[in-house]
């Protein structure tokens, strides 16, 4: 493996273990704590010991599970619109679906879980850019202004264009607009893993920051 691609890998897991908005994991029933910067859901409440021993009612927000084996692909694709998964990202699905959980509960997750996520998420976001990549601005539904003839430095210096691509992105993954925290963390991992002219780093970095923030937690809650 690459340096480069290695710190593409190690970069890529930062902004996921950071595009989390939980206030909390808890093994109690599976279930986990979720807190949005919008605010809490509900007064639903787990238990967990506090300093004598005695059982502390803790308020959950939401009781949930992620995505699972069962309904990972057709997440993906929906979240990026792609309609039918490529024969492509059914490949990566078969190759990687036995490292992700068959119920999705918090107890089940797993590392080697995420990276299947994350790999499926990145075929998936290739195709994307295969799609729009072919299309003129008007008709693209992520990827508007994102010359990809050019090098990285081309959309790096494009603010617009860069927070145009990861607002749209997080729309359609969060179902929210990004904050302005996320948006901070993305662009700076993204520029710091690619640059120069070459065209195909152009590819590489909008592949790596849709897989980010497809393969987030807060994109494959249910």
């Amino acid at each position: 493996m690459s340096n480069k691609l290695r710190n593409a890998i190690v970069a890529i897991a930062a902004i996921i273990l950071s595009i989390m908005p939980f206030t909390q994991a808890c093994s109690v029933g599976g279930a986990w704590e979720k807190s949005h910067s919008s605010g809490t859901a509900s007064s639903s409440s787990t238990y967990v010991q506090g300093a004598g021993g005695e059982m502390v009612p803790v308020p959950l927000a939401k009781t949930y599970a992620v995505t699972n084996e069962g309904n990972l692909l057709d997440h993906v694709t929906g979240i990026l619109n792609l309609g039918t998964p490529s024969a492509a990202a059914r490949t990566s699905y078969d190759n990687n679906k036995t490292r992700v959980s068959e119920t999705g509960v918090a107890d089940t997750v797993t590392a080697p879980m995420w990276l299947a996520v994350t790999n499926v998420a990145g075929q998936s976001c290739d195709d994307l850019i295969t799609k729009e990549a072919a299309l003129p601005d008007a008709n693209r539904s992520f990827f508007a202004g994102v010359n990809f003839a050019a090098g990285p430095d081309t959309l790096k210096a494009s603010t617009a264009t860069m927070d145009n691509m990861i607002h749209k992105l997080a729309r359609a993954a969060f179902a929210r607009n990004e904050d302005p925290s996320e948006l901070s963390l993305i662009k700076t991992q993204a520029s710091g893993q690619f640059s120069g002219a070459n065209a195909t780093q152009t590819r590489y970095m909008v592949k790596f920051i849709c897989a980010a923030m497809v393969a987030s937690l807060d994109a494959q809650d249910q």
